[in-house]
This record gives C-alpha cells, sequence and structure tokens, in this order.
C-alpha cells in the first residue's frame, strides 16, 4: 500500500505527514523537548508504517468516518501521545499529559492512500461536545478530499490515474 500526503509533491509524503502530526500537538501553550518529540514522531511513523503494509488494527490504529457516505474516509488512531503543557499566565511547565491525535484518509480501494488532515482531539465534559467539535475537523478533511479528488489531492504520482 502506497501513502501519500496531500499537495505534497517532492516524494516526501511521509515527512511531510509527520509535520503535520507534530504541528497538530505543538503551540506556544506547549513545551518542545526534542527526546519528546522524537518518540512521538517515532509512534506516528510507526502507525504510518503499519498503514503501508495494510496491517492497521480495526479499533486500534484505523477507524472508519461515516460523515460523508459518498467518500471512503478512515481515521488513523493515536490514543496516547504525551504533551507537555506550558501555564499561559505564568510559563510554568504542567505535568505530561496523554493526548488523542487523529490523521484522516481517503481509500479508494487502490494500492494506495491519502492523507488529508491531521489534528489533536478535544475531548470535552459532554460526549455530544466532542462529537461535534470532532465533525469539524472531519468536515475540514471531507473539504479536503472532495476540492481536489480531481487533481488527485495535488499527488503527481496520481495523476495518471483517473478520480
Amino acid at each position: 500500500m502506497r501513502y501519500y500526503w496531500r499537495e505534497t509533491v517532492d516524494r516526501r509524503h511521509l515527512d511531510a505527514t509527520l509535520d503535520e502530526l507534530m504541528k497538530a500537538i505543538s503551540g506556544p501553550h506547549r513545551h518542545e523537548n526534542p527526546y519528546r518529540d522524537e518518540t512521538n514522531r517515532a509512534e506516528f511513523r510507526r502507525v504510518l508504517k503499519l498503514a503501508q503494509k495494510g496491517k492497521l488494527v480495526p479499533g486500534d490504529h484505523v477507524k472508519t468516518v461515516q460523515y460523508e457516505p459518498r467518500i471512503d474516509m478512515f481515521e488513523m488512531r493515536w490514543q496516547h501521545v504525551e504533551v507537555v503543557p506550558v501555564d499561559r499566565v505564568s510559563g510554568m511547565l504542567g505535568d505530561p499529559e496523554e493526548v488523542a491525535v487523529r490523521l484522516y484518509y481517503v481509500e479508494e480501494g487502490e494500492p494506495w492512500i491519502v492523507g488529508l488532515y491531521a489534528h489533536e482531539k478535544a475531548y470535552c465534559d459532554d460526549p455530544k461536545e466532542t462529537t461535534e467539535a470532532q465533525n469539524v475537523h472531519i468536515g475540514r478533511a471531507v473539504d479536503h478530499a472532495q476540492a481536489r479528488a480531481p487533481q488527485r489531492w495535488g499527488v503527481p504520482e496520481l495523476s495518471d490515474q483517473s478520480p
């Protein structure tokens, strides 16, 4: 199974995806640590490599997204990604926390998949709010899937294949 990241033209699909996944868990409210960051990148890479081998475990690593029935979309899942928060007022480091990360991709029955969108999953006190928050991100992935499908999601390696 070949893996591609949308809008990537230089055959850096895996690296581009890893950059997007790291961006999803980074920001001014998070402490950057080269050791922890490399550990997280390695875990992201491990699951992406499982995807390339067709060995994702349903429920653990992958789940069908049933948001838009006309698109075969799935989410890769990481449940225990360690981050360290930074207090926005004091700048002090908090205790390490585990967050969940999602990567949405399309699979059209071909020997390839295309990564579309990555984000940190927000968990709210109300499960309905959690679902609504995630649906915003899924909607963005669907937008990427639909808008660029005729151009094969900006992936040159797929340009000779019809949508």
